[in-house]
């Protein structure tokens, strides 16, 4: 019987001295790049807003602040949020968030379980572009915030002032596990462009949209864009890492991504889902848009990385850029599509200042009543809302049973545990398709959904091999996978820069058994196949 074999593998790379650089619609007005509680991401072909109260997509002026493409005074979302659910303590209900309005204020949460000071400077969004030093700003000028001195002033004061020791991300180039403002680059790893702020739930009124009492919860909120990037161009990236900063248990706990999706006219988009790739989606029900005419895009918001979960021993989940074992991501659990007063599923007020009608949602559960939805198609029930596929018609497709209209989509990932100090993170994508036609937008959404959410979905690893858009910031070799093996395991490592590589297996007593790389690769993520087949048995 043939031994299973084991290898000792060591990955050579030279070293590299790393340098840092030291009516809903309507054209949102001039904003000023000197705005410390709003800021804009525009390094691609979208311009949105971001503000240190957890509100998204809006304008300063209360309008549709999502634009697409970048300068045409179109929009295709009027306003996204995101919210949460628990029991909290003796097992109360609690419910909070963005939504259109909000119950967060910026600022971390202090030892004493009190929030700093919600109005100081440093509670700005703070933004930050790798080449601010060298770039002509052309893209936020053309977006109307100002001038090259302001823009070049705004992103100089956040370059220098980084509060990476608030939470905010950075490329730690020294590799010494603390931020050095001299060596290390703020701002998401890899991304273009990256704006970052804190916030937290402990209001100082506790009554509002929701009813809400505070549960000690921070927000830490990083958004990013990439720029130059054929498959990236009118993507942008959210993430939201949250810490309980409590004494108490967060159980039964859901998030929620919240959008009022107005694709130019808010009276003609249809929503709908894939609960197999965690995607929901808005598409115009024609092509005669009043604002994009026959081009009418789609917009697809796609959960690339849930809350995490306890997974079997073979799960791998990932957080911080990293991946966990025996762990595991949860995806979308419930997707709701929300109506005006057209709606027969869900008779309730957006605005119901109490918890119950949230959370049911949130469960994928009538509002009032807690029962399932019924799928009108298969009389099953379901916790996703309009799940069928537009371009075949197949399924529960919207725009059969309700007319083409205002549409809310709410898309959730729970249940979860959070213990105090427990932090969770949660990534998610938003992809503008946009082709010669309403299906045709909709599918290239669909295709690029998919491509965009490679960083962040083992499950598309195989799926897309020579789509490696994610550039790792540090020298990583993982463990061989399967191990021990018989007679195939496949190895795989990063690469943060191009660089020559040797990877090469030897034995127990250090003598070269293979080289399976000996070459000069561009920076990504590489996965060698490595077969002992005709080897000897041994370790």
């Amino acid at each position: 019987m043939r031994v299973r074999n084991s290898f000792i593998i060591i990955l050579f790379i030279p070293l590299i001295q790393f340098f840092a650089q030291t009516n809903k619609i309507q054209k949102p007005e001039h904003i000023s790049s000197f705005s410390y509680n709003c800021t804009k991401l525009n390094i691609n072909n979208i311009s949105t807003y971001i503000y240190n109260d957890g509100r998204l997509d809006l304008a300063p002026t209360f309008n549709a602040g999502f634009i697409f493409p970048k300068g045409s005074g179109k929009s295709a979302i009027f306003q996204t949020g995101f919210l949460w659910g628990l029991k909290y303590g003796s097992g109360f209900i609690r419910v909070g968030g963005t939504q259109y309005a909000t119950k967060i204020i910026p600022g971390i949460i202090l030892p004493n379980g009190e929030p700093e000071e919600q109005d100081s400077i440093i509670q700005r969004v703070y933004r930050v572009r790798r080449d601010y030093k060298t770039s002509d700003f052309s893209s936020e000028i053309n977006d109307g915030e100002g001038t090259y001195s302001e823009i070049y002033e705004r992103y100089h004061k956040d370059w220098n002032e980084w509060p990476a020791d608030r939470g905010a991300p950075y490329v730690d180039m020294d590799k010494n596990g603390a931020y050095n403002p001299t060596t290390d680059i703020p701002g998401y790893p890899g991304a273009s462009q990256t704006c970052w702020f804190v916030a937290n739930d402990v209001h100082p009124d506790n009554m509002g949209i929701f009813s809400y009492r505070r549960v000690n919860l921070e927000i830490q909120f990083i958004t990013w864009a990439y720029a130059n990037n054929e498959k990236l161009k009118n993507t942008i990236y959210r993430s939201y890492k949250l810490i309980n900063k409590s004494t108490e248990l967060y159980d039964d706990m859901y998030i929620s991504i919240w959008s009022d999706i107005d694709i130019g006219d808010a009276t003609d988009d249809l929503v709908g889902c894939d609960s197999n790739l965690s995607l929901g989606f808005a598409y115009n029900s024609s092509n005669k848009d009043q604002q994009y005419g026959i081009s009418a895009p789609s917009i697809g918001i796609l959960l690339c990385q849930g809350p995490i979960v306890e997974g079997k021993s073979t799960d791998e989940a990932i957080f911080n850029r990293r991946v966990i074992p025996g762990k595991k991501n949860l995806g979308m659990t419930s997707f709701i599509h929300q109506f005006t007063a057209e709606n027969p599923f869900l008779e309730y007020d957006p605005m119901m200042p109490y918890y119950p009608p949230y959370y049911f949602l949130m469960q994928g559960l009538h509002p009032t009543l807690g029962t399932p939805f019924v799928n009108p198609v298969t009389n099953k029930s379901t916790k996703y809302l309009v799940s069928g596929d537009p371009i075949t018609g197949n399924g529960w497709v919207d725009g059969v049973l309700q007319n083409p209209g205002d549409r809310k989509i709410m898309m959730t990932s729970g249940p979860f545990t959070m213990f105090p100090g427990d932090t969770q993170e949660i990534i998610y994508a938003i992809t503008v398709g946009h082709s010669i036609d309403n299906k045709n937008s909709f599918k290239v959404m669909k295709h690029y959904s998919l491509l965009n959410c490679y960083d962040y979905l083992n499950d598309y690893i195989e799926s897309f091999p020579d789509e490696n858009i994610y550039t790792p910031y540090e020298y990583v070799l993982y463990q061989n996978y399967p191990n021990p093996f018989n007679p195939v395991t496949k190895i795989k490592f990063d690469l943060p820069v191009p660089n020559q590589v040797s990877l090469k297996i030897y034995d127990i007593l250090g003598k070269e058994i293979i080289t399976l790389v000996d070459d000069f690769l561009e920076a990504g993520i590489y996965e060698i196949e490595f077969n002992a087949e005709n080897l000897s048995s041994g370790i």
